[in-house]
């Protein structure tokens, strides 16, 4: 649930801010980073969790 906040918040910013500059970050392409930031975010945070267990 952490990961998909952090990819949602992550989203919202790249769409706002660098969607508008690049005419090839179309919405299909933030989609993709948002799942991209998504799983990694994961994959961190369960690494993290490992460590500390």
């Amino acid at each position: 649930m952490i990961a998909a906040f952090i990819a949602t918040n992550l989203e919202s910013v790249i769409g706002a801010t660098l969607q508008s500059k690049f005419d090839w970050l179309t919405n299909e392409v933030v989609n993709i980073l948002n799942t991209l930031i998504g799983a990694i975010a994961a994959i961190l945070l369960a690494l993290g969790v490992g460590a500390i267990a």
